[in-house]
């Protein structure tokens, strides 16, 4: 009888066991319901846009594990993307000469906008006398569109090295930018007042 009675027992811990783990699995399954793997989803997305991947990569491994097959193969690519950009966002730029080069890369690239933020902080946070950090952030403002600011630090570069009115007159980027006004007046000032350069 004793024999009968721990089989039975043994029996009834595997059954409960087993029941266990399948009350486990749908119990981990049923914790994210769509609703709240796209709220997960969209959070992490937000981040992403921010640049901020390390955040936002657990948010995306939390979204993948949704009920929704779509949105979690998604958010699987989202936090692949987030794991290959955060050592590169670890490593961004700190002191005013590693702004200003990223910013002059970022120009190079045609991305502007990126381009005028690094090199604003270049000019915010370095060396205020620095020509280039100038003359570079004229430029990016001038592609933009940003005439006046473009100016405005087109400028300051000139007044701190005159020579860079000669440069920006022989500067291909500047070509555009030095037909229109007030771009156009700055660069040719010195020439009208002392003739033909």
């Amino acid at each position: 009888m004793k024999a009968s009675s721990s089989s039975k027992t043994a029996s009834a811990s595997k059954s409960s066991s087993a029941g266990a783990k399948t009350a486990e699995t749908k119990g981990s399954a049923a914790k994210l319901d769509s609703r709240e793997q796209t709220q997960i989803f969209e959070k992490a997305m937000a981040l992403f846009h921010k640049r901020e991947f390390t955040q936002a990569a657990p948010l995306f491994a939390q979204a993948a594990k949704g009920p929704t097959a779509a949105l979690a193969h998604t958010a699987r690519m989202h936090e692949r993307m987030c794991e290959r950009r955060a050592p590169q966002a670890a490593q961004a730029p700190k002191s005013p000469e590693e702004l200003y080069t990223l910013g002059v890369a970022l120009i190079n690239q045609g991305n502007y906008a990126d381009a005028e933020n690094y090199l604003r902080a270049a000019v915010q946070s370095g060396n205020a006398k620095a020509d280039h950090f100038h003359y570079a952030l004229g430029l990016a403002a001038g592609l933009r569109g940003n005439l006046e600011e473009s100016a405005r630090h087109l400028e300051r570069a000139i007044e701190i090295n005159p020579a860079n009115r000669v440069t920006a007159r022989n500067d291909a980027d500047w070509h555009a930018l030095a037909r229109q006004s007030p771009i156009r007046e700055i660069l040719h000032a010195a020439a009208e007042r002392s003739g033909p350069v």
